[in-house]
């Protein structure tokens, strides 16, 4: 035999009457604790009805979840990286044989030469450190308002796809490059190779000295604060700017530790030819 199941609201259980404070004898004689509620007397018809469900809400009326990414695509996928060449040249040389290899035309063996293997090398830096900038340099936009290179006032150079500081100075008769230099990031891999190799070069100078170099072509942000950064973890620019050590004298010989002896004994046994 199978009854059904029915499933009550809370407010008509048996449970909570003697949380209201009755008594025992109360409680002993007829009543719900005893017998239960009247429902269950009653027919299907008064107990109490299932709930309704909440009708859903259309899809309108919610707020859709967005999903966004960014996706940068690295140009010059044959630069190689920088963090695998101890030296500026080495650098440039690895990016003139991998360009090399990597012509289309597979008779065309010809290296290219090292100022295009630089130009392309500063291309990928400024691509990985001024993503943005480059793009709204390309399109002829306005740079952002928050970034780093505002108070440069940036310029595109079309000849070389490079970012270069802006000015007032363009009908002075030197080159663009000493005119206005062209914008690196300290942080990435390749400008250390950079300062490091302007460092052998002038046989470890100074700070300024190498700042001074280093501004007549490029202009690193920060670049005192790179330029010491390099110095303080160089070798040779540490003993070169090592103080020098003056060592602890001697002892004293025994011919200056003799006990006083008066001067006018010995003038004496030399003009009164008095000897002892």
């Amino acid at each position: 035999m199978t009854l059904p199941i029915r499933q009550t609201v809370h407010r008509i259980g048996v449970a909570p009457i003697r949380l209201l404070g009755k008594s025992l004898l109360e409680l002993a004689g007829p009543g719900r604790w005893s017998q239960g509620p009247p429902l269950l007397k009653q027919s299907a018809e008064y107990w109490p009805k299932k709930p309704e469900q909440t009708p859903t809400v259309g899809s309108s009326e919610l707020k859709g979840i967005t999903f966004c990414c960014f996706t940068a695509v690295e140009p010059n996928n044959n630069i190689p990286d920088a963090t695998q060449y101890s030296s500026w040249k080495e650098l440039v040389e690895a990016t003139r044989r991998a360009y090399g290899a990597a012509a289309t035309d597979p008779t065309h063996n010809q290296l290219i030469s090292h100022r295009d293997a630089e130009v392309l090398l500063l291309r990928g830096c400024q691509a990985h450190s001024f993503s943005g900038e480059v793009a709204a340099l390309k399109a002829q936009k306005p740079v952002s308002k928050h970034s780093h290179l505002l108070s440069l006032a940036p310029e595109w150079d079309a000849a070389t796809g490079l970012i270069r500081v802006g000015g007032r100075l363009r009908r002075l008769n030197p080159s663009v490059g000493e005119i206005h230099p062209i914008v690196l990031d300290p942080r990435h891999s390749a400008v250390k190779l950079l300062i490091k190799d302007m460092d052998e070069r002038l046989l470890h100078p100074g700070t300024e000295r190498g700042y001074a170099e280093l501004r007549r072509q490029y202009w690193i942000l920060r670049g005192r604060q790179a330029i010491r950064h390099h110095q303080l973890n160089c070798s040779t620019c540490q003993r070169w700017r090592a103080q020098p050590k003056v060592p602890q004298m001697a002892d004293l010989p025994p011919q200056r530790l003799r006990f006083f002896v008066h001067p006018s004994t010995q003038l004496a046994s030399i003009v009164l030819g008095l000897t002892w």
